[in-house]
C-alpha cells in the first residue's frame, strides 16, 4: 500500500485515507466512503460519476488525459478494435476469397428470409 508521502496521483487532492481503516478512503467532496485496494481507479470512477465538475478540473490539471496504460502501444500480436475497424481491405472481383464471402452473404440472407417468412406464416395463422 502506498504511504502518504509518495502519493502523487492528482486524485488524492479529493480523497483522504482513513487513519483508523487502511482499506477505506473518504471523498472530500461528498464524504462518501470508498474501498481502497491500493490503486486510484475506484476514486477516479467516483469523481467521474458523482462529481463531474471536480473530475473535469482534475483532468485539466493533469498533463495527460489518457492513462499511461492506454497510451502505451500494445505488445499483443492481435490488432486493437480501432485498428481492425479502420483497416480497409477489399478483394479483387475475380478472387476466390471474394466469391466465397459473397456466397456466404447470399446464403445467410436466404436463410434469414426463409426464417422470417416461416415466422410470419406461423404467426399469421397457418392453422397448425
Amino acid at each position: 500500500m502506498a504511504s502518504k508521502r509518495n502519493r502523487i496521483a492528482p486524485v488524492w487532492s479529493y480523497m483522504e485515507q482513513s487513519s483508523s481503516d487502511a482499506v477505506t478512503v473518504t471523498c472530500l467532496v461528498c464524504k462518501d466512503a470508498l474501498k481502497f485496494c491500493g490503486g486510484t481507479s475506484s476514486m477516479l470512477k467516483h469523481l467521474h460519476t458523482r462529481h463531474p465538475i471536480e473530475y473535469a478540473e482534475l483532468k485539466e490539471d493533469s498533463e495527460c488525459d489518457v492513462p499511461e496504460k492506454l497510451a502505451r502501444p500494445s505488445t499483443s500480436a492481435q490488432p486493437t478494435l480501432m485498428e481492425t475497424m479502420t483497416r480497409a481491405h477489399s478483394y479483387r472481383n475475380d478472387s476466390g476469397k471474394k466469391k466465397e464471402l459473397d456466397e456466404l452473404v447470399v446464403s445467410r440472407r436466404i436463410v434469414e428470409k426463409t426464417c422470417n417468412h416461416y415466422l410470419l406464416w406461423k404467426t399469421k395463422g397457418s392453422g397448425i
